[in-house]
């Protein structure tokens, strides 16, 4: 119970540590240019925006005032090879409810003015944006003059049942706008309303007329980052359950310090900043422990079990990492699952029967139902400084124990180092 409560201090702790650190400002070159047509260097707090912004903030040196710019204020602006441009737009507001029955023909419309993602420029373009609903909107044309590609998502009754339907008739405006390329016409009716496949297709249509791109967008993709990890582990094992398992249950095993080792694997999230990633390592890991545990009806009749319990595992653990910039290096707390597979395992009784002058010993399983698969939860908390990074883990697994009457939850605290290659 105490060690649940510390992982939830360290969580809870951390939690409130992060929170202000979420708000800090990552300032990139850039550049605006304002309503004049003038361009401006400086620098823009760049946050690989998942939600296109609906301002930014720039300064033109390091130590100059911050000055807040909306779509209204500025003409674009451009970061981290990113390029945003101001337009007005026609947004359709309704949202999506598989559970609410919507009339097709009701478009609840806005115009506003937004800033938009170039994604392709040239002789066609394509534009981006996404609104705080997580709704993504398409726009061809050129500049000051935006064409939404319409699509929609909407449920329609039929015979008392509803139904999913969508409103694709982006499709159509595509052909029109690729009317000189008529061999677009299939890879057209096969594309579908996302970022990736509406680029592949304008690639294609730039590759049919021999055009040239004045600027694309590059997706970001995963970049696994790899590594040895190794350190030190310090497990205590505990069983509680049914009396008959006491030479077990009121063993007080002590604690087994063990070097572990293996290879890690980290994959960054796109567009978090790297900040969120999934990371994987597979570990060595090992414990033993041994206690003897005594029962007597008299000094002259009396009984000593000892129990040795361990394993040497394969362990992969698989957990969600949130990092945060202090200065020069970074700051990360994780927390996932983990699963062991038993190498070899120690498992043994040793029964000393002490009768007066007559002693007798023997030898046997301590568990005759024990498992060699291991599962349990992970918490942690370290730092990454250039290639290096250190954590402190905290491990809880179920233990050796396969009988339903006996729980053996292994606790286990490590001290890591970590090499990214």
């Amino acid at each position: 119970m105490k060690r649940i409560k510390f992982a939830l201090v360290v969580l809870v702790t951390a939690l409130f540590v992060t929170n202000p650190v979420v708000s800090q400002v990552n300032f990139q070159k850039g550049f605006i240019v304002d309503t004049s047509m003038d361009t401006i260097k400086g620098f823009i707090d760049y946050r690989k925006w998942d939600v296109t912004p609906t301002a930014i903030q720039f300064k033109v040196q390091p130590e100059s005032t911050i000055i807040n710019y909306t779509p209204n204020d500025i003409h674009s602006f451009g970061v981290a090879g990113e390029i945003y441009t101001s337009g007005i737009v026609t947004i359709e507001e309704s949202l999506y409810d598989e559970k609410k029955v919507e009339n097709f023909e009701k478009y609840l419309y806005r115009t506003d003015t937004v800033y938009l993602q170039v994604l392709i420029s040239g002789e066609k373009s394509l534009y981006y944006t996404k609104d705080k609903d997580m709704k993504t909107y398409f726009y061809i044309g050129q500049e000051g003059n935006y064409q939404w590609l319409i699509f929609r998502k909407y449920t329609d009754k039929i015979y008392g049942n509803i139904f999913e339907k969508m409103d694709e008739k982006y499709k159509g405006q595509l052909n029109l706008y690729f009317i000189d390329c008529p061999t677009l016409k299939n890879m057209i009716s096969s594309t579908s309303y996302n970022r990736t496949a509406l680029l592949s297709l304008f690639n294609e249509y730039y590759t049919c007329k021999k055009s040239k791109i004045d600027y694309q967008f590059k997706v970001e993709k995963f970049k696994p980052e790899f590594g040895l990890i190794g350190g030190m582990s310090f497990t205590q094992i505990k069983f509680a359950g049914d009396p008959q398992f006491n030479f077990l249950i009121l063993a007080d095993y002590p604690v087994s310090k063990n070097i572990t080792f293996g290879l890690f694997c980290n994959i960054p999230f796109p567009r978090k900043l790297n900040k969120l990633s999934f990371y994987n390592d597979l570990l060595y890991t090992s414990y033993h422990a041994s206690y003897a545990y005594g029962s007597s009806s008299n000094k002259e009749i009396y009984t000593i079990k000892t129990s040795s319990i361990g394993n040497n595992s394969l362990r992969l653990n698989s957990m969600l990492r949130y990092k945060f910039p202090i200065k020069d290096m970074f700051l990360f707390i994780n927390g996932g699952i983990s699963n062991g597979r038993a190498i070899s395992k120690t498992n043994s009784l040793m029964i000393e029967d002490h009768v007066y002058s007559v002693y007798n010993k023997s030898e046997k399983v301590a568990l005759i139902n024990s498992r060699s698969w291991e599962r349990g939860y992970i918490v942690g908390i370290g730092g990454i400084f250039k290639k290096i990074e250190c954590e402190f883990r905290m491990v809880k697994t179920d233990g050796m124990s396969d009988y339903r009457l006996l729980a053996s939850p292994v606790w286990s605290n490590y001290f890591l180092l970590e090499y990214r290659f």
